[in-house]
């Protein structure tokens, strides 16, 4: 993420329920990166210019769920859970 354009944009990733995901978010200013759905819910601080690797399992219930920055507030992408 630089200023407020995420790369690669925003898209719609597909994953099975209870599947373990490996996210790595690297940002030009600091924030949170907060997975919708997880159990518990996943907020991991994210430093400016450090990569952040979250390692967390996909949404038991099916469904579509948001993973997103926080501070500033930027859709990274859409976890469909099938």
């Amino acid at each position: 993420m630089a200023g407020s354009t995420v790369t690669p944009a925003p898209a719609r990733v597909t994953a099975t329920p209870n599947e373990p995901l490996r996210l790595v978010v690297t940002a030009d200013r600091g924030g949170e990166l907060h997975a919708h759905g997880t159990q518990p819910e996943l907020e991991v601080p994210v430093t400016a210019g450090q990569p952040t690797t979250a390692e967390f399992l996909a949404p038991a219930q099916p469904g579509l769920y948001e993973i997103e920055l926080h501070d500033p507030d930027l859709l990274l992408f859409q976890l469909a859970v099938q």
